[in-house]
This record gives C-alpha cells, sequence and structure tokens, in this order.
C-alpha cells in the first residue's frame, strides 16, 4: 500500500516469496485489493498475473478487469495450482485475457475472493498488443510499477522516480 496504482482494502499482510520476493494474503472475504495502470495509448492489451500456488489458497480468485468506469472482463482463477501460460523475468504468469481499450486512460485490475482459502495478491503485467513483437509496457511488483522499454526499467512512484539500466 502507498505505492502508486496499488490499493488496499482491508486486512492484508506481507508474506516472503514469489515475485520480488513478497506478496500480500488476507483470509477475509471482504477484503480486495487493486492495481491500476495509465495506458498511453488506445489498442489491445494482454493482462498477466502472478501468485505462488498452496493447498491452502483461494480455489475461486475473481480478476475483474475495467478502463475507467467501463468493464473489460472477468476470470477466476484457482490460486492453488500455479500460474501456466509463459514466463517472464524468470517468472510464470497466467493470461487473464485480451481487452480492446477505445482510448488513453486507466486500466484497473480488481482481485477479490469468491468464498474459502487464502487470497494472494502478487503482481500484474499489462503487455500491449502490436502488429510487431508484443511489449511489456509495465509491471505491478508488490505495488510498485515499473514501466519497460528494452534499455530502461523504471520504478514510479509519488516521491521519486528511480531508474536501472538493463
Amino acid at each position: 500500500a502507498g505505492n502508486q496504482g496499488y490499493v488496499e482494502h482491508g486486512e492484508w499482510s506481507s508474506q516472503p516469496g514469489s515475485m520480488n520476493n513478497a506478496h500480500r494474503m488476507t483470509t477475509s472475504t471482504d477484503a480486495t485489493v487493486s492495481w491500476t495502470f495509465v495506458t498511453g495509448a488506445a489498442g489491445v492489451y494482454d493482462i498477466y498475473a502472478t501468485w505462488p500456488e498452496g493447498e491452502g489458497h483461494a480455489p475461486r480468485a475473481q480478476f475483474r478487469m475495467t478502463s475507467g468506469p467501463s468493464p473489460l472482463g472477468e476470470r477466476t482463477i484457482d490460486q492453488r495450482i500455479p500460474p501456466h501460460n509463459g514466463m517472464y523475468h524468470g517468472q510464470v504468469w497466467e493470461h487473464l485475457g485480451t481487452y480492446q481499450i477505445e482510448k488513453p486512460g486507466l486500466l484497473t485490475v480488481w482481485l477479490q475472493s469468491q468464498g474459502e482459502g487464502v487470497l494472494v495478491a502478487d503482481s500484474i503485467m499489462l503487455v500491449e498488443v502490436t502488429e510487431r513483437e508484443p511489449q511489456v509496457t509495465a509491471v505491478t511488483i508488490d505495488g510498485s510499477t515499473w514501466n519497460m522499454d528494452p534499455f530502461l526499467l523504471q520504478k514510479q512512484d509519488d516521491t521519486d522516480r528511480k531508474s536501472t539500466r538493463l
């Protein structure tokens, strides 16, 4: 919490492991979390999520995607099993869907539990789909948004801007 684009509602706790060596967990059915990205252009975007699987994790974790106030879609995931749609930055990701964004603005991914188990909030990745090779445009890791380009990994937050050359 406190990082640009990542908002928790309800009680969450930190746990070591997974992307960037930490993730957030809750057993509250009232708890939600959201990741908000600023899209620089209208277009088509793939959305991915990652989490550490676990026997006691939520069998029905619901991800909802919105563009501004407009719903884009939703996907229910069994977090007891690992993501399996591809690897990026040494982490396996689950594809939540491909969505058309009509105009630049905010794209938000919401996560909430649909029942029992431990709900896990780890990382969301937004990938712009183009006619050329798909480009990762931003990754949110533990609530910190990182803008991506082939040569520069840049963290965004409200107080300062940090960059790491690749």
